[in-house]
């Protein structure tokens, strides 16, 4: 007599888990390389976007990050090429190209030779962010940096109030105390020959302007804060502020100095049309890359707080001090000649 065992499994023929299990692999691999690609093709679709700015504000928004677009093509390229994905990895060459063709300005060595101990004037920039409370490091970052002109973006009566310490070294100082994040300081140690807050565009927020002799050299000076582009009005408004800079500029004496937190990055279209409205050069270039915000996420981070000079201006050195509690990093330049 038979005996029929309940739930007992039978064998399956050789060879048919085997094959289960690499058709079940062969899935998955199929699966991650499609992510990848869209992963690749997103961005390369976010690195041709970053140039239609100049039609549509959003479009915009995707200039700012050329220098992530070509780290993480030039990651998903390797990946690629290792895969033997040759006509996907030759999009994203060509898109690593286009972002490197932006970032590699900024690294190139035409400069002049500066000596060590030429230094006629130090300026500091900084967005302190009205939030922040580290109101005794910013007074102790400001006096150990010795800058010859400080400025100071977002303050409000707090932040007034706060640095008062400072000003038996910087004994000329003007403030346009703001709460809506668009207050401006200025702190010198020499006082300046004229020195006013210019309302420019159609923002109604304050810009500082003066005209300066340091050591014998006179130069004018405009510090100012530019909208962010949060929407199209906002843009509309930073684009509007940028046309009555250039307008404002054109009215002044040479040399010139803008310096702030111009809320754009150097492949925004606002900023390129800035430069050629201006004639004005960014002192970052020749020096590399120095991301300004925001501190907290360093994979997010771009520059978008500069220093713009025309041509009888040298610049020394161009540098992003350290974390002192704001979103923005500040920023500090030294100027080796101004004829």
């Amino acid at each position: 007599m038979l005996r029929q065992c309940v739930g007992e499994q039978t064998e399956t023929e050789p060879g048919t888990g085997n094959a289960q299990e690499f058709a079940g692999l062969r899935k998955k691999q199929s699966k991650l390389w499609s992510l990848l690609s869209l992963a690749g093709i997103s961005i390369c679709a976010a690195t041709l976007c970053g140039f239609g700015g100049g039609f549509w504000w959003f479009l915009d928004l995707f200039s700012h990050f050329r220098i992530q677009y070509f780290l993480a093509i030039s990651f998903l390229l390797g990946i690629f090429l290792s895969g033997k994905k040759f006509r996907i990895a030759t999009v994203c060459a060509l898109c690593a190209a286009i972002n490197l063709g932006c970032i590699l300005p900024y690294y190139s060595t035409n400069q002049p030779v500066v000596s060590p101990a030429q230094t006629i004037l130090r300026v500091i920039s900084f967005n302190v962010y009205q939030a922040n409370t580290s109101y005794e490091r910013v007074k102790q970052f400001i006096l150990e940096n010795n800058a010859d002109i400080v400025l100071l973006i977002e303050v409000n009566s707090t932040w007034i109030e706060a640095l008062e310490d400072i000003s038996s070294v910087y004994t000329y100082h003007r403030y346009e105390p703001c709460r809506d994040f668009f207050g401006i300081a200025i702190y010198c140690k020499q006082p300046p020959i004229s020195c006013e807050f210019v309302y420019l565009g159609q923002s109604e927020v304050p810009s500082v302007a003066g005209v300066f002799d340091i050591a014998g050299k006179r130069f004018s000076l405009l510090g100012a804060h530019l909208f962010p582009p949060l929407g199209s009005a906002m843009t509309q408004l930073r684009s509007n502020q940028s046309e009555a800079i250039a307008t404002y500029l054109a009215s002044v004496p040479e040399p010139k100095i803008l310096i702030g937190d111009l809320n754009m990055s150097p492949w925004s279209s606002g900023f390129g049309k800035l430069l050629a409205t201006t004639g004005l050069t960014d002192t970052a270039k020749g020096r590399g890359i120095q991301t300004t915000w925001p501190t907290e996420y360093i994979w997010l981070r771009i520059p978008i707080d500069f220093c713009l000079v025309s041509k009888a201006v040298v610049v020394k050195e161009f540098k992003v001090g350290p974390d002192i509690g704001s979103d923005h990093f500040p920023l500090i330049v030294d100027f080796a000649a101004i004829e």
